[in-house]
């Protein structure tokens, strides 16, 4: 959806779920200047244990000086793993680090750009925040990036629709019904890939 996540409300459904093995805040953000590039980037703000998108080399970003990037956008820079890319164009722009290639998932807000498979970056919930918006947090201004989404992974025999519905009936952007559950979130190319009804050996 589009609304900003209360923190509060959030950790308020998910503090105690032990059936919950961990799960972390994500924000969106869109033509955002990567060298010389405009992308989508991701925010990931890890609250309990290690979620998010698989790295084909390196890591995903740790600190708020570190980034990852999608490998197809990692070539269109010219760059590798271990160089540095100026992320941003206003007072928040940042040099960072990059430390791994990652495998993004087709999401973003509803009818904006979003990452894909190869195309876009990552990077801490803190670094986007700090880059996109350094004078003002969440709710201060229109501006401000936001938490809007949840990424969740259970333990084993967690039910994760069960715990999907007392996040969405705790209405955490202060609307009701304006939280969704989605499924497990693919690449565009990959849930295309799923669609072929065969492939020449």
């Amino acid at each position: 959806g589009y609304g900003a996540l209360r923190e509060d409300v959030v950790h308020e459904v998910l503090d105690d779920d032990r059936s919950v093995a961990s799960w972390a805040f994500l924000l969106f953000a869109n033509g955002v200047h990567v060298d010389d590039l405009e992308l989508p980037v991701l925010g990931l703000g890890r609250e309990r244990g290690d979620v998010g998108p698989p790295t084909i080399e390196g890591r995903l970003p740790a600190t708020g000086d570190e980034i990852a990037v999608g490998a197809g956008t990692l070539r269109r820079l010219g760059k590798e793993v271990g160089d540095t890319v100026r992320m941003g164009d206003g007072p928040g722009a940042a040099d960072l680090r990059v430390v791994g290639s990652v495998v993004l998932p087709a999401v973003g807000q509803v009818n904006s750009d979003h990452t894909a498979l190869g195309r876009g970056a990552l990077v801490t919930m803190g670094a986007l925040e700090a880059i996109e918006s350094p004078d003002a947090g969440c709710g201060e201004s229109d501006e401000a990036v936001c938490p809007v989404a949840i990424a969740l992974r259970m333990a084993p025999g967690g039910d994760g629709d069960a715990v999907a519905a007392r996040i969405t009936a705790a209405a955490p952007d202060g609307t009701p019904e304006g939280t969704l559950p989605k499924p497990v979130q693919l690449a565009a190319e990959i849930r295309n890939a799923e669609e072929m009804g065969g492939l020449p050996v």
